[in-house]
């Protein structure tokens, strides 16, 4: 448990401390599907527990975009080799307040004999627990699926990852506006990984993110704010360095954004993170 704590306390003190302006990265609170899915990719939370030969995982992540900073604090348990129920309690940091995120609980489906050959289905629930008027949730619930594939050939391990966000199956009160309706989001995400030219303790990914997010609706009227982002994301992992901590710090470069809202005008803001994860066994 030291590891972990000096781990997330080093993040902690250099990612917490950047905090360029933005606005934009208030789109952490609205949709946290790319931190599930890249940040704490589902095939990495697998790996890593058949690696340790323990029952369940707690990590601590620290993630900053723009004026949003995000405390994230990922847990896994491993009913079988192939179910693993996952959770996740966000502490979020604006502009003037800091308080709980909108918690999330689902269950990992895993098929594949080893790391080299892995797949993994995910449904996930976001509860609406964090306060709306603060900005520190969305103050609706929203159902998360994704697929992640895992493939190894030669010195690359190939990954590609898929996921919809349904927001509209659930309304939320939003300041001044009644049965507001968030609109669905679609990510997708391929890339690679391998050893590090520079340590061979050391793995880098490399992905390419692509990010549509459909206008919300305010008592039934369509609002233009209406998304579309590609990114490039960077990391580079080890359970190495730290022996028996899986540590992961990483960059997201954006490429392209753009919104129907000329105030908006899509998510350019550059996204930092640090994680750091620690196991269990059952008593």
């Amino acid at each position: 448990m030291k590891k972990i704590v000096v781990a997330t306390v080093l993040g902690l003190s250099a990612v917490w401390a950047y905090s360029p302006y933005s606005t934009e990265g208030e789109t952490l609170i609205g949709d946290q599907t790319q931190v599930n899915t890249v940040v704490n990719n589902p095939i990495s939370t697998a790996t890593n527990l058949k690696i340790s030969k323990k029952s369940g995982s707690v990590a601590g992540d620290v993630i900053t975009a723009g004026d949003v900073k995000l405390f994230n604090i990922p847990a896994a348990y491993k009913l079988s080799d192939e179910l693993i129920l996952v959770a996740g309690l966000p502490i979020v940091n604006v502009p003037g307040t800091t308080g709980l995120g909108d918690v999330s609980f689902g269950v990992n489906y895993l098929q594949g004999k080893d790391a080299s050959d892995m797949q993994a289905a995910e449904a996930r629930l976001k509860i609406a627990t964090g306060s709306e008027t603060d900005s520190l949730g969305t103050g609706a619930h929203s159902l998360f699926l994704s697929y992640t594939y895992s493939k190894v050939k030669g010195k690359y391990n190939y990954l590609a990852t898929g996921s919809y966000t349904l927001n509209s199956l659930f309304s939320a009160d939003v300041g001044f506006w009644t049965g507001t309706v968030y609109g669905d989001v679609i990510n997708l995400s391929v890339g690679a990984s391998r050893t590090c030219i520079l340590s061979d303790k050391v793995i880098t990914t490399a992905r390419v993110t692509y990010m549509n997010a459909k206008a919300d609706t305010f008592d039934g009227g369509t609002h233009n704010n209406a998304q579309t982002n590609m990114d490039i994301w960077l990391d580079w992992s080890s359970d190495k360095l730290i022996e028996g901590t899986p540590v992961k710090w990483g960059i997201k470069i954006p490429l392209q954004a753009s919104s129907d809202n000329a105030l908006l005008d899509g998510d350019k803001v550059t996204l930092f993170y640090v994680s750091a994860a620690g196991f269990f066994d059952k008593k």
